[in-house]
């Protein structure tokens, strides 16, 4: 391991952001569950669902944590010039992506804790027993995240980064769904059992490590980039519209796919707001105890709104010579947004 490239590794380099996040995106959806627990006058044990809801508020702001990490490059083209090793490149930065989800999950996992304990001890111990589950199933988000980081990272570990593209964004999205799957599973065996998922990171880590060549290899390049390759002919150029409004939308997508920031925004983030468009109307308001958790959803939305636009835009110079005036340019990168809490609201 190499401390200097440790701490400037991007896994660690907005660590700090997401231990923020975190608990606040995690305390608000528990507080959608202790709100409707506390007016149904609920005081059994936690239903399976409940459970779900539980882990699925300590997993996303982690999931969103390792989907960004998991095509940051594992080593730049200045590392691989120097004579660290492969191996050493790999296990600097597999560290610093299991530090980055551990130490969110853990900074989530004690607010949850916190939680617990105001719930039983300030409010109640009859009415808010079932609170201390809570803490119990953060051990498993946390255990869940240091495999998930490990795997990840053990995924093609000869090269400095992950290619990206929908496919590999499509894997990440499905490998963090099943994580979020084999969490709920253990939130429903003995605590203890949740060992079996740190052992298995470790297990799948020294494995990996010893097929790491000497040296981390660039990212293949296409035919179409090899000297003397066949050129990749152009596909689909017959469906794209020559000019009007059409044309501009088409132009508007290219701009959208090529500066993003946030290529899975759509699959994480729209869901995320229509769901909050819904609470923020009034859905089911007497469920979610008033109009408490409406007014706690405001400045979370409105981070959302501005995260998920991934602004400022990436290389946003090269468009320059194309028919595409800023405003239009603004117009793609947030409206999808707005339009999708909108539905939420108008559902």
């Amino acid at each position: 391991m190499n401390l200097p490239l440790l701490r400037r590794d991007y896994a660690l380099r907005f660590l700090g952001r997401w231990m923020v996040i975190g608990p606040i995106t995690g305390l608000t959806f528990l507080g959608l569950i202790v709100s409707s627990r506390a007016a149904s006058g609920a005081e059994t044990e936690l239903t399976a669902l409940e459970i779900l809801l539980i882990v699925l508020a300590l997993w996303a702001p982690i999931a969103i944590d390792l989907g960004m990490t998991a095509t940051q490059p594992r080593a730049g083209r200045f590392d691989l010039t120097t004579p660290i090793s492969g191996r050493d490149l790999w296990v600097t930065h597999t560290l610093a992506a299991s530090i980055s989800s551990v130490s969110v999950a853990a900074i989530t996992a004690a607010v949850a804790g916190g939680l617990a304990w105001v719930l039983v001890t300030k409010l109640g111990a009859g009415h808010f027993a079932y609170a201390l589950e809570i803490p119990v199933i953060a051990v498993r988000v946390v255990a869940a995240a240091f495999f998930a980081a490990v795997l990840f990272q053990s995924w093609r570990p000869s090269l400095s980064q992950l290619p990206t593209g929908r496919r590999t964004n499509t894997l990440i999205v499905l490998v963090l769904f099943v994580f979020l799957g084999v969490t709920y599973a253990f939130s429903l065996i003995p605590v203890w059992w949740s060992i079996a998922l740190p052992i298995a990171a470790l297990a799948v880590a020294h494995r990996t490590y010893g097929l790491i060549p000497p040296a981390l290899a660039l990212l293949p390049r296409k035919a179409s980039e090899e000297p003397g390759g066949e050129e990749t002919p152009d596909v689909g150029l017959d469906s794209v519209p020559r000019s009007g409004f059409g044309f501009s939308w088409f132009l508007l997508w290219v701009f959208y796919r090529s500066t993003t920031k946030v290529p899975l925004g759509p699959v994480i983030v729209f869901p995320i707001l229509f769901g909050f468009g819904m609470v923020l109307a009034g859905f089911k308001r007497a469920v979610f105890g008033g109009d408490i958790i409406r007014f706690a959803l405001v400045v979370l939305t409105a981070y959302i709104l501005l995260a998920g636009s991934g602004l400022p835009p990436r290389k946003l110079f090269t468009f320059d010579p194309l028919p595409l005036t800023r405003r239009r340019i603004f117009a793609a990168v947030t409206l999808p947004l707005v339009i999708v809490l909108s539905l939420g609201y108008a559902g």
